[in-house]
C-alpha cells in the first residue's frame, strides 16, 4: 500500500474524476451506436435512457477504479477517493447537462445505490462487477434495448475507463 498525502489523492480524484465523468459522457457522443439501436432497434435513445445509462457508467467507473487500485490504497482513501470523484462529477453534470429545472447534488446518494445493487447482485452469484452491472442494465434499469446492445455499451465502456490508466497514474504519484 502505498503512502499518498490526502493533497495529492485529491488532485488525482479531481483529475480522474474529470477524465472519467467526460468519457462517460462522450459514449453519448458516439452517435454510430446511436445510430446502430435506431436502425436495427428501431429505437431512440431518450435523455430519460441517457442518464440511466451514464448514472451505471459513472457508477461503475468507482466500482471498478476501486478493484483496481485496492491494493495502492487502504479503505479510508478509497472512500476518500470515491467522494472526491462523486463531488467532480456532480459538478461536471450541473455544469453540462443541467437545466433551470434539474440540479444533480443528489448524484452521490444514486451513484452509491447503483454500486450496492450490484456488490449485493454480486454476493449472491459468482459474476464479476462488469457482469454485475450488465445485469443491472438489463434487468433493472434499461427496458427494450437489445441485450447484447448493452452488453456492447457495458464492454465499451470498460476499454474506455482501461485507456485512463488511472492505476499506473496513481502509482506515481
Amino acid at each position: 500500500m502505498q503512502k499518498i498525502s490526502e493533497n495529492s489523492l485529491g488532485r488525482f480524484a479531481t483529475n480522474a474524476g474529470g477524465a472519467l465523468g467526460g468519457t462517460a459522457l462522450g459514449i453519448f457522443d458516439d452517435n454510430d451506436w446511436v445510430n446502430q439501436l435506431k436502425v436495427y432497434s428501431n429505437l431512440t435513445i431518450t435523455h430519460e435512457v441517457k442518464f440511466v445509462l451514464l448514472l451505471v457508467t459513472l457508477s461503475l467507473y468507482l466500482d471498478l477504479l476501486a478493484e483496481r487500485t485496492g491494493d495502492l490504497l487502504s479503505e479510508e482513501q478509497l472512500h476518500f477517493l470515491r467522494k472526491e470523484m462523486q463531488k467532480g462529477f456532480v459538478f461536471l453534470l450541473n455544469t453540462v447537462w443541467a437545466t433551470d429545472k434539474s440540479n444533480y447534488d443528489n448524484l452521490p446518494g444514486l451513484l452509491d445505490d447503483f454500486s450496492n445493487m450490484m456488490k449485493d447482485k454480486k454476493s449472491k452469484s459468482k459474476m464479476t462487477t462488469p457482469q454485475a452491472y450488465t445485469w443491472l442494465l438489463i434487468e433493472k434499469c434499461v427496458k427494450g434495448v437489445p441485450e447484447e446492445m448493452l452488453i456492447w455499451y457495458i464492454n465499451f465502456a470498460i476499454k474506455l475507463f482501461e485507456e485512463k490508466n488511472l492505476r499506473n497514474q496513481l502509482r506515481e504519484i
